[in-house]
């Protein structure tokens, strides 16, 4: 079986999305901990120790979050190149990574104003 370009950038497209969001997650979780407990005035190693902890924590929500939902699945991909075939509206091509294909440059609109996308 022969797998796309296209099918393998939109299916790491999708992972790196889903890691950005679990990295964002675990930082503002553990950035509230740390602040909450420094405004509580905890100080010494109780800090340090629940820095750590905290650290820990938000590290693995990327591999707790891959666990639980699991690997990128045929549907999300499919879905993902729909989202992509129906454009952003701006009249900007996009390559199959989902970055502004900077060579086609914009596309002019049709007669109904939407943008065209070959």
């Amino acid at each position: 079986m022969r797998i796309d370009q296209q099918v393998i950038d939109l299916a790491t497209g999708i992972q790196r999305r889903r890691d950005f969001t679990a990295h964002t997650t675990g930082f503002a979780a553990g950035a509230v901990v740390v602040g909450s407990l420094t405004l509580a005035g905890v100080r010494g190693g109780r800090l340090y120790a629940a820095t750590l902890l905290t650290w820990a924590t938000a590290l693995s929500f990327q591999h707790f979050r891959h666990v639980l939902r699991g690997p990128v699945t045929v549907d999300a991909v499919r879905a993902e190149a729909a989202r992509r075939s129906r454009g952003s509206g701006s009249g900007t091509q996009h390559d199959a990574a989902g970055r502004p294909d900077s060579a086609a440059g914009p596309t002019p609109p049709d007669d109904q104003g939407a943008p065209r996308h070959p």
